[in-house]
């Protein structure tokens, strides 16, 4: 039952491998906030982070993004149900394959001696993969016991194949 005496349906839950998944994500993101927040000159990014970043302002818009995704995750890592976070996994494995794109495209803009550039390279390069197989294949079809409603891996009929355009 959940907290609103629901019962819940057994594919709506947090698996433990998600749990911690979310928990060993928590601590990188937070150290990469503190670093980026805190230390936001381009000669302390140099230092303390995977590369310099110039103007200050934008290494500490970068530290509100992981600030934002060690919440997401600490959520993820409590949470009782899937539905309350399962739609979250999909924008995080879009972030780090991005991110892992740009790695490999500014490869050269990288500082390569800095630890934290190898923490960098080995999160974004499996992070995507871990995200998603922890997040986006687990519960995907459950059902939500608040709404009633089924979650469906069909298109909506507005963009069903038979359809030339968008029908709204």
């Amino acid at each position: 039952m959940s907290p609103t005496g629901a019962v819940v349906v057994a594919r709506d839950r947090v698996l433990p491998s998600t749990r911690v998944l979310s928990i060993v994500i928590i601590p990188f993101l937070l150290v990469a906030f503190v670093v980026l927040y805190f230390w936001p000159s381009a000669d302390d990014t140099a230092r303390l982070f995977a590369w310099r970043i110039v103007p200050g302002f934008t290494s500490m818009a970068l530290a509100s993004a992981y600030l934002g995704g060690a919440y997401f995750f600490l959520r993820a890592a409590r949470a009782k149900q899937w539905h309350t976070v399962g739609g979250g996994f999909i924008p995080v494995a879009l972030f780090a394959s991005l991110m892992g794109i740009a790695t490999i495209t500014h490869w050269d803009k990288f500082i390569h001696t800095n630890v934290a550039f190898w923490l960098w390279a080995t999160l974004y390069f499996t992070t995507p993969y871990s995200s998603s197989r922890y997040g986006t294949s687990i519960g995907a079809s459950g059902r939500s016991p608040q709404r009633g409603t089924y979650y469906s891996r069909r298109a909506p009929r507005c963009y069903s194949a038979r359809s030339e355009s968008p029908r709204l």
